[in-house]
C-alpha cells in the first residue's frame, strides 16, 4: 500500500474516495511516516467512514415523515438518535436496517451494527 501510495500519490477506499498524500515522497522522515501511516489506514477505516455515510444516506430516506424519530449527534462510527420510549424498538429495527445494508461492493463479510439505548449516553443499554 505504502508503495503504491508513492506512486500514485493517493490511496483509495473500495467505494473509490480518494486521500491524497504528496507528502508521502518527502525526504523529512517524520512527514513521510506519516503519509505512510495514513497510506495504510485509510483503505480500511475509509471504507468504515464510507459505509456510515451511506447508511446516514438511507436513514435521511427513512426517516424522512417521521417526527419521533430524530438523529442528533454521531461520534466516531456511531449514530445518535433521539426516539420517544415507546418506539425505541421500530426505530431500533428502522437504524439496523439502514446500517446493515450492504454497501455497493461484492465479496464483503457483512456489515453488523449494534444498538444501545438509555436515557443519557453514558448510561446506554444495549
Amino acid at each position: 500500500m505504502k508503495r503504491r501510495a508513492r506512486d500514485a500519490i493517493y490511496v483509495e477506499t473500495a467505494l473509490g474516495r480518494r486521500r491524497y498524500l504528496p507528502e508521502i515522497r518527502s525526504r523529512e522522515w517524520g512527514k513521510r511516516s506519516s503519509a505512510e501511516h495514513m497510506a495504510i489506514n485509510t483503505p480500511v477505516q475509509g471504507l468504515g467512514a464510507d459505509c456510515l455515510k451511506l447508511a446516514m444516506a438511507r436513514l435521511t430516506v427513512a426517516l424522512k415523515d417521521r417526527d419521533d424519530i430524530r438523529p442528533i449527534l454521531t461520534v466516531h462510527d456511531s449514530l445518535v438518535f433521539e426516539v420517544r420510549d415507546d418506539r425505541i424498538e421500530e426505530a431500533t429495527k428502522i437504524v439496523l436496517d439502514c446500517m446493515q445494508a450492504p454497501p455497493p461492493l461484492k465479496g464483503l463479510m457483512p456489515l453488523v451494527a449494534e444498538a444501545a439505548y438509555g436515557k443519557r449516553y453514558g448510561q446506554l443499554k444495549e
